[in-house]
């Protein structure tokens, strides 16, 4: 993903690209910090379900401050160390779209 976005008023609902299934609606969250951090495909789309706002980091201005703050060392050890890779995977979209379809 190229982008993360930061839904701070509104909701959303999360919906395949393909099929156009709604998986889930999600409000006041970050919404694919898995795959923004590991660089992988967005599973879904999302749409306002009325009037929703957003904060949008895309990954040329993180990596931007990332190195303006000197903090890439520090980056890296955060992904690689106590269980950073697996907090990402455990909290991407992809995640709770599969737990979402072992509930239906």
């Amino acid at each position: 993903a190229s982008a993360l976005f930061f839904l701070y008023r509104g909701a959303v609902k999360l919906v395949s690209q393909t099929t156009g299934v709604e998986y889930t609606t999600v409000t006041n969250s970050v919404i694919g910090e898995g795959e923004f951090f590991m660089k992988s495909l967005q599973p879904c789309t999302a749409i306002a379900e009325d009037h929703a706002e957003t904060f949008i980091l895309t990954w040329d201005r993180f990596w931007r401050l990332v190195n303006e703050e000197r903090a890439l060392g520090e980056f890296k050890e955060r992904l690689t160390t106590d269980g950073g890779l697996e907090y990402l995977e455990k909290n991407s979209i992809s995640s709770l779209i599969e737990r979402v379809k072992k509930n239906l």
